[in-house]
């Protein structure tokens, strides 16, 4: 099947060629398809491209171009996000991260660059990388970035300890849903929002 990203590429083909006449007038099967596409790229001399080219998905009936269109494969999910900064803003950005969010430092491949992976629920969902010296992080770059979103539990445990540290918040409730959400920054800055699902989650 075609790619949604290749359809425009067939269409143009069509307009180039023109359209054919129907090799049968009700729906061949998938090797219908095959035996068409190929006396139709005979009769073209050999055509790039069309009939066959595209492995019997497409036909003409009735004068017709059609073409069978598979979605490409969406994301499955969000695997990580990554903040860089220098080292010493880095260290802090880790302290926090484990110490008050509460993600665990885990294995990190040997890139070149300094860094740590946190992981939840072992996967590792932040990435902090050391940026070169000199180098400001997002250097000419306009963000739209807001906060990033964990989903925690306990939150009484949570907010006796953000207030014994100091750290201020703020409390908020997702419309048509139980689920309560704290806003907090990070030491570069960043928006955190801790999740959790109920009021007295």
């Amino acid at each position: 099947m075609l790619c949604s990203a290749q359809l425009p590429r067939a269409l143009a083909l069509v307009g180039r060629h023109g359209p054919h006449q129907p090799e049968c007038q009700t729906r061949p099967t998938a090797q219908g398809y095959d035996r068409a596409a190929t006396a139709r790229q005979s009769r073209a001399g050999g055509r790039k491209g069309i009939g066959k080219a595209w492995n019997g998905v497409c036909a003409w009936p009735r004068r017709f171009f059609m073409v069978t269109v598979e979605v490409c494969m969406p994301a499955m999910g969000l695997n990580h996000y990554n903040l860089r900064a220098p080292r010493r803003l880095m260290e802090e950005l880790r302290s926090f991260y484990c110490d008050v969010v509460g993600l665990i430092p885990g294995a990190r491949p040997p890139f070149g660059s300094f860094g740590y992976w946190l992981y939840a629920g072992g996967q590792p969902i932040l990435h902090l990388s050391e940026a070169r010296p000199g180098t400001p992080p997002g250097a000419g770059a306009v963000s739209t970035f807001d906060h990033a979103a964990f989903t925690c539990s306990g939150r009484a445990d949570f907010e006796h300890k953000l207030t014994g540290l100091g750290i201020a918040f703020t409390t908020a409730r997702v419309p048509g849903t139980t689920q309560v959400q704290l806003f907090i920054s990070d030491p570069a800055g960043n928006g955190v929002e801790l999740n959790f699902a109920t009021e007295d989650a």
